[in-house]
């Protein structure tokens, strides 16, 4: 899962930056990217069909216009990565790559304050199933629990659909 997460009063100024527009909904295989409103005063912006390439491509440029948080999640590959952005740049970011080790956590600049507790309890949980020899990777929801505390969103429930308020097909806009 790739996305980025930006406040309900900021979501028009990050389609007008990517050049997005809303579209018709058909069917759920519209749309290059999705809008989903989650019902708590944040947005996700979804990228399909491996558009987020092109969206990633432009955080620095898109930053400048507004503040948000940029995601990537991947249960195959064990990678998981949140970041947040604001006036042209990154101001920090958090990620885990099983590939780097059970135990990669990597920081940079300067995280929330309740990325320690997150970090504290999930390694805990690590731990106590076994560490390494876990068939759970807890560490992997580090970055994952960190965007979740952020917008109060409990990312569990995401993937099946749980409780989100209101899909919106976006489409890139012709040049």
């Amino acid at each position: 899962m790739d996305l980025l997460a930006v406040t309900e009063s900021s979501y028009k100024k990050l389609l007008s930056a990517l050049s997005i527009t809303e579209t018709e909904f058909q069917s759920m295989d519209d749309g290059d990217y999705w809008g989903e409103k989650i019902g708590n005063g944040w947005v996700f912006l979804r990228a399909t069909r491996g558009n987020y390439s092109l969206v990633t491509k432009t955080l620095t440029r898109i930053s400048a216009e507004c503040e948000f948080y940029s995601a990537m999640f991947s249960g195959v590959t064990m990678f998981s990565c949140v970041s947040f952005w604001s006036h042209g740049q990154k101001l920090w970011e958090v990620s885990h790559s099983s590939e780097d080790g059970w135990k990669d956590l990597t920081v940079s600049g300067k995280p929330p304050s309740q990325l320690a507790d997150i970090r504290k309890r999930l390694f805990a949980e690590q731990h106590e199933n076994g560490g390494r020899n876990s068939l759970v990777n807890y560490i992997f929801n580090v970055p994952i629990d960190l965007l979740g505390s952020i917008i109060n969103y409990d990312f569990d429930r995401c993937d099946t659909g749980g409780d989100l308020v209101g899909y919106q097909p976006l489409a890139q806009e012709s040049a």
